[in-house]
């Protein structure tokens, strides 16, 4: 897993349950994915990222 900081910022929230969500997110990704997985934090805005086939394709 490679995680890549763009630029850091401080946000107030509930650091129990962001950390739940970023661990649920990244496991889903390992789990499901394929390698690389990629965690991008970008001010207040974290994506994790995989090379997984997309399991629920954009709609359109």
């Amino acid at each position: 897993m490679r995680v890549r900081v763009v630029a850091n910022a401080v946000v107030s929230t509930d650091p129990r349950r962001v950390e739940r969500i970023l661990a649920n997110l990244a496991a889903n990704a390992l789990r499901h994915g394929a390698p690389p997985v990629e965690v991008e934090v970008d001010g207040p805005v974290v994506r994790v990222r995989d090379r997984g086939p997309d399991r629920h394709p954009p709609r359109g």
